[in-house]
């Protein structure tokens, strides 16, 4: 799907000034949960909350200063048949509006499996390395450079970006994976 339907289905919303980063990757102020829904439907995502474990957003991921409410996130699976599934979570306040978007790219249960040759499982580390690094690159030709890029000796690796919007990024990988990327404004 193009970024432009995805965006004309956005602006019919009751929301104001969208981020749109490429077609899988986006942030949309004050969004409520049947907009989101509709987003998710468009781009043939597969709805699933009940059977998806529960999430403890860490502070690092989404500080959340005004302490709002939250419900159970809403998690949709997008790109289920390629190596680098991914996992969307919408956190939403008492009032139904977005206040958080993860995206997490996961490959923990391909390198579970023991067909996987030892090749073909540093095939697909390789293949979380370059995403991370094509997201770095996604993110800071929309948000400039990051506020904090560091790397701990567990390979742990943090960016993070703030928008002139207050708009704050957050990606973090565990060494390549998961890899997880959230975005939230307060």
């Amino acid at each position: 799907m193009k970024i432009s339907g995805i965006f004309m289905l956005l602006i019919s919303c009751k929301s104001t000034k969208p981020t749109i980063f490429d077609n899988n990757i986006f942030w949309y102020d004050n969004l409520g949960i049947r907009e989101m829904i509709k987003v998710e439907g468009r781009l043939n995502s597969i709805d699933i909350s009940e059977k998806s474990r529960v999430v403890a957003f860490g502070i690092n991921l989404y500080p959340n200063e005004k302490e709002f409410n939250l419900q159970k996130p809403k998690v949709f699976l997008r790109n289920s048949n390629t190596e680098l599934p991914l996992k969307v979570f919408y956190q939403f306040s008492n009032d139904s509006i977005n206040r958080l978007i993860l995206y997490e790219w996961d490959i923990s249960d391909a390198l579970e499996r023991s067909e996987l040759s030892y090749n073909e499982k540093r095939n697909l580390n390789e293949k979380c390395i370059l995403k991370f690094n094509e997201i770095v690159k996604l993110i800071t030709s929309k948000l400039g450079e990051p506020k904090e890029d560091t790397t701990s000796k567990s390979n742990r690796r943090e960016v993070k970006w703030m928008g002139k919007n207050g708009l704050n990024v957050f990606l973090i990988s565990f060494g390549p994976n998961p890899i997880r990327l959230s975005i939230y404004k307060e």
